[in-house]
């Protein structure tokens, strides 16, 4: 862009030189003079910032040298008004368009340096006035200057224009991908903490949460309780049902017990037909009539899977903290006695943990 405008406001200026000075005793050199800087010069320039390593920089170099030029030619021609308005204006623009206002000053500070060189060779001249001619000619060249200057700027206005939308639609698909990898990450992490057949909580989660709502419950002096839950008999089920029935039992009674759960219960499917429900500030007595909720329920309803129907029971353990443990393994030990005992008695029935005779360790706090 730069090479364009400078060609041929250039090669105008030529023109103005020409037709002013044509029959004029100018020595031949001076003519030579003119055709290298403003004929010869702008294609130099082109073709060395074409093949420099860093053009942008070999071309804002160029344009420092630009208003040396200007300065120098508009003193050695007598400062005629026109011409010298339009040099000046273009060169200064040029600079001030790269680098701002510093870049005016420079470009200001150089005409007046080259205007004084040229005074030191060649004398002080003063010429003002141009032929009609050599006035419409420049007027026009800076208009055309001017005008192919405001084009370049809405090029670069329309290029960055779509930059920014480009980037934009970067930014909201990264945005996007980012919001995917987070519902990602969530149900990986759910994953991770979920039994696959049922949707509960699985015991790697409820090894992670126990010994914490153990401390929690202990700082807040509130009670919790565990009740451990296996299906009666489920490997008949298997036998002579089929595993499909068998896993259909499994979801029908974790959904028993995940619906009538409150939100800080966690519910776990601690392996195999075995169920496990961690209750926070939880009484005994609750969670005993909680236990015997979900047997009377199981045990009251006839399980209709794949045409079959099928009567099942449930067995329970229900241990508290701080009675039968305070630490997880303590509690964890309790309930499965209980478990055990209520199976050792028939089945279809819920046992409490009996509390230990001797006093229990207190749960190591966290620091603070």
């Amino acid at each position: 862009m730069n090479y364009r405008n400078r060609a041929v406001s250039w090669l105008a200026v030529m023109g103005v030189v020409a037709w002013q000075w044509w029959a004029s005793p100018w020595p031949w050199f001076w003519w030579v003079g003119l055709g290298l800087q403003f004929l010869l010069y702008p294609q130099l320039a082109y073709l060395f910032a074409r093949l420099s390593d860093d053009p942008l920089a070999f071309e804002l170099r160029t344009m420092t040298f630009d208003s040396l030029a200007i300065g120098f030619w508009v003193a050695w021609l007598g400062a005629p008004l026109w011409l010298a308005y339009a040099l000046c204006v273009c060169g200064a623009m040029n600079l001030a368009a790269f680098k701002g206002p510093r870049g005016l000053l420079i470009s200001v500070l150089l005409q007046c340096c080259g205007a004084a060189l040229a005074v030191l060779v060649h004398g002080f001249q003063f010429q003002p006035d141009l032929a009609p001619g050599p006035t419409a000619l420049c007027m026009l060249a800076l208009s055309a200057y001017m005008l192919a200057f405001a084009h370049g700027a809405n090029e670069r206005t329309r290029k960055l224009h779509a930059i920014r939308m480009r980037l934009t639609d970067s930014e909201r698909a990264l945005q996007r991908q980012l919001a995917e990898n987070q519902v990602l990450q969530v149900r990986l992490s759910e994953q991770a903490n979920r039994d696959s057949l049922t949707g509960l909580f699985n015991r790697r989660f409820l090894d992670a949460t126990l010994g914490r709502e153990l401390i929690r419950c202990q700082r807040e002096g509130q009670p919790l309780a565990l009740i451990v839950i296996d299906i009666d008999h489920f490997k008949k089920v298997n036998d002579n049902a089929g595993h499909p029935v068998g896993d259909e039992v499994l979801r029908r009674v974790a959904f028993l017990l995940s619906h009538d759960s409150r939100a800080s219960d966690v519910v776990c499917r601690h392996g195999g037909e075995e169920f496990l429900l961690m209750l926070p500030n939880m009484p005994m007595a609750a969670a005993l009539e909680r236990a015997e909720h979900y047997r009377e329920s199981l045990a009251g309803s006839t399980l209709l899977i794949e045409g079959q129907r099928l009567r099942i029971t449930l067995s329970a353990g229900v241990a508290s903290y701080p009675e039968h443990g305070q630490l997880p393994g303590e509690l964890l030990a309790a309930a499965d006695k209980a478990l055990y005992l209520a199976k050792s008695r028939g089945r279809n029935r819920v046992e409490v943990a009996q509390a230990d005779r001797f006093e229990q360790p207190t749960v190591p706090m966290e620091p603070a």
